[in-house]
């Protein structure tokens, strides 16, 4: 299983509107967690079907990719994907879609992701689970470790997500290597954002390029392992 990363994955929730205005609409701003990015979907009821708009309200920097918005239900049910221009939603235009009611009810509330990638296809299929938790994205589940694993891999292959590389000297046995890895990711951590920060403050193409950052008294093995950790919260 491989899996990309989205662009952005924003989580909707809300009560059942009713029937009639002024209580038929309602107005959400959701913030991407990752990247700060600001958006404001719009649901709006009539009769049985509900419309959903989505309208960036602010970007934080970071362009967007994908081309297609996939409406994944909570409730287990079939997606939705249709296609949308990211020029369009970098330049603050409205990606509208119309659904049944029926098809995002889910704990007697509308409840549904919306998701922006660049492929088509839903790489990843949606897993309810057991009992009262609140439904994931499968490839981010803590208890599918072969699947977060793959997602891993796959992540730090994708040449248009990394923006940190990571730089071990050559040694008797092998070249120079790197490792690539994800900002948002790092500096989390105090050590890894101020490695970060220094090492943009020395390339005058930091932004443009990932960053590089020599280490010079880890080795590339015991690296790898706390990259895992800090990935996946295992060995």
């Amino acid at each position: 299983m491989v899996d990309y990363k989205p662009d952005f994955i924003l989580k909707i929730e809300h009560p059942l509107l009713s029937q009639d205005p002024p209580g038929n609409s309602t107005e959400i701003v959701s913030v991407e967690p990752n990247r700060g990015n600001k958006w404001l979907v719009t649901l709006q009821k009539t009769y049985d079907f509900l419309r959903v708009d989505v309208k960036c309200l602010g970007m934080n920097g970071q362009r967007i990719n994908g081309e297609y918005m996939h409406f994944i239900p909570m409730n287990g049910g079939k997606h939705v994907t249709f296609a949308v221009s990211s020029y369009a939603l970098e330049n603050f235009q409205i990606a509208s879609l119309q659904v049944r009611t029926e098809h995002v009810l889910h704990d007697d509330r509308y409840a549904f992701y919306i998701v922006q990638m660049r492929e088509e296809n839903l790489p990843f299929r949606l897993r309810v689970p057991e009992g009262n938790r609140s439904p994931s994205l499968p490839g981010y589940e803590e208890d599918d470790c072969e699947d977060t694993d793959d997602t891993m891999s796959a992540l730090l292959r994708d040449i248009y997500s990394v923006d940190t590389e990571f730089v071990f000297g050559p040694t008797r046995t092998r070249q120079e290597t790197c490792l690539w890895a994800h900002r948002t990711i790092l500096t989390k951590y105090l050590v890894f954002d101020d490695l970060i920060k220094q090492a943009s403050f020395a390339n005058p193409k930091a932004g443009v390029e990932p960053v590089q950052v020599t280490v010079t008294k880890v080795s590339l093995g015991t690296f790898a392992v706390l990259l895992k950790y800090i990935y996946l919260g295992k060995v």
